[in-house]
C-alpha cells in the first residue's frame, strides 16, 4: 500500500511522510518519503539521455529517494520483452530494488484528444501508433511491467466545451473500467493504485469524481487529472494554466479528498505551477519539467527568494547570445556541469544538436528540481 501520514497542513500547503510505497523490497525498510515530491519521469525505462551509470553518478546527491515514473505509452509495444525479462526495472537495466510507478500517458508524448471510446482509452506511442486499452488488456500491461504501484484508468478526454450529458459519460465510463479492473485481485496483483479525478474544467464533474472514488477499497491515493493544463508538447486541446481557474476547478474537491492519501498530478509544470498545485493541496509531481528544457535545449533556475515571489528563470541555449559567454553555467550549483562547462561550450553543444548537450542540461535540471523541492519542503516546514 501507499501508506502516508500528514504532518503539516498549511495556508501554502501540507507535509507528508509516505511511510511505505507498494510491494516491499529487499532489504525491507521504511521508505520515509517527505511531501511536496515527485516521481522521476523516465522514457523506456531510462531518465532521458542519461545511461544508468552516469545517472548513478551524476544524480548520486539528490535529496530526494527517487520513485521512477513509467508510462505505459512508451512501453507497450516490447511488453512481451519485459514480460520475459522479469519486469521493467530488469528489462531497463533499471538499479535493482528500486521504487517504480506505472502511469498510462507519457507526460512528454502524445496525449490526443477524440479517440477513447466506450471499452477503453486510447494510448499513444511514438513508434507503434495509437494502442485501445481497457480493463481486460491492462492487466497484461501490469503484469509484464511489475511495478510497485499504478494509475487507474480514466476517461480524460474531456472537452472543456462538453455537455452535460459527456460529462456524465466520462464518469460512468471510468466507474465501468476499475469496477472491472479490480474486481479481481489477481488483475492488478495487488498493486496500491491512484483513482483518477478527472472532469475537464467542470468543477461540479470533478467533485463528481471525487464523490465516486473517495471510499473505493483499493484507492491509496489520488491522481488528479490536469493533462490539457499542462506544458506537454503533445498534448491536444491545451488550455492556458490560470490561477484563479485551477483554484476554482480544485477547490471543493481537494476538500473531499481524505487527509492521509496523497494526491498526485502527472504532467509537465513549471515551478511557478507546482507551487500553486501544492498551495491547493498536492502532493507529489513528476520530473518531466526538467526533461522538457533539456529537451529543448534549456536549463532553469529558482529565484533566491522563491518561496515567496515564486519566480524562476531559464536559460535558452538555441539563443546566440551565449556564444562567448564564457562564464559557468550557474554559480550557485554544485552539479558536475555547473562546476564544469561555460555556457558558450553549452551553446555550442546545442547548436550543434550534440547529444552531450541534452546529458548535461538533463544533469543539471534534475539538481535545480530537486533543489526546488527540497526549499518547498523547508518552507512549509516552517510555515505558520
Amino acid at each position: 500500500m501507499v501508506k502516508a501520514k500528514l504532518l503539516r497542513n498549511t495556508e501554502r500547503g501540507r507535509t507528508c511522510n509516505i511511510e511505505s510505497w507498494g510491494a516491499e523490497k529487499e532489504p525491507k525498510s521504511p521508505l520515509n518519503l517527505q511531501t511536496p515530491a515527485y516521481l522521476t519521469y523516465t522514457r523506456f525505462g531510462h531518465i532521458p539521455h542519461l545511461t544508468w551509470d552516469v545517472a548513478q553518478k551524476e544524480l548520486s546527491h539528490l535529496e530526494q529517494k527517487p520513485i521512477y515514473q513509467v508510462s505505459m505509452a512508451a512501453i507497450f509495444e516490447c511488453l512481451l520483452a519485459i514480460d520475459e525479462a522479469g519486469g521493467i526495472i530488469k528489462f531497463a537495466s533499471m538499479p535493482e530494488n528500486c521504487l517504480t510507478h506505472l502511469t498510462i500517458h507519457d507526460p512528454l508524448g502524445r496525449i490526443a484528444s477524440g479517440f477513447n471510446k466506450t471499452k477503453g482509452i486510447a494510448v499513444w506511442s511514438a513508434r507503434a501508433g495509437r494502442k485501445d486499452v481497457c480493463s481486460e488488456a491492462y492487466p497484461v500491461s501490469i503484469a509484464a511491467v511489475k511495478s510497485d504501484t499504478i494509475t487507474a484508468l480514466s476517461d480524460y478526454d474531456l472537452p472543456f466545451d462538453a455537455q452535460k450529458k459527456r460529462q456524465g459519460k466520462s464518469l460512468t465510463r471510468t466507474k465501468a473500467w476499475n469496477e472491472a479492473l479490480f474486481s479481481e485481485e489477481s488483475k492488478t496483483g495487488g498493486r496500491p493504485a491512484f483513482a483518477p479525478i478527472c472532469g475537464g474544467s467542470n468543477k461540479d464533474t470533478r467533485f463528481a469524481f471525487a464523490k465516486a472514488f473517495v471510499q473505493v477499497p483499493w484507492a491509496s491515493g489520488f491522481s488528479i487529472e490536469l493533462w490539457h493544463f499542462s506544458l506537454g508538447p503533445k498534448v491536444d486541446k491545451k488550455q492556458v494554466y490560470e490561477k484563479d481557474v485551477i483554484a476554482e476547478l480544485l477547490g471543493e474537491t481537494m476538500l473531499l479528498l481524505p487527509q492521509d492519501k496523497v494526491r498526485l498530478v502527472e504532467g509537465a509544470f513549471n515551478p511557478t505551477q507546482i507551487l500553486h498545485l501544492i498551495k491547493l493541496g498536492v502532493d507529489l509531481f513528476d520530473s518531466s519539467f526538467a526533461s522538457l528544457m533539456a529537451d529543448e535545449g534549456k536549463a532553469f533556475k529558482i529565484a533566491d527568494d522563491f518561496e515567496s515571489t515564486w519566480e524562476f528563470s531559464v536559460l535558452d541555449f538555441n539563443d546566440a547570445k551565449f556564444n562567448d559567454d564564457t562564464s559557468k553555467l550557474y554559480d550557485h550549483c554544485s552539479c558536475y556541469p555547473c562546476q564544469t562547462f561555460t555556457k558558450a561550450y553549452l551553446r555550442h553543444l546545442v547548436n550543434c544538436k550534440e547529444m552531450l548537450a541534452m546529458v548535461l542540461l538533463t544533469i543539471h535540471n534534475m539538481t535545480e528540481f530537486d533543489r526546488m523541492f527540497a526549499r518547498i519542503r523547508e518552507s512549509l516546514q516552517l510555515a505558520q
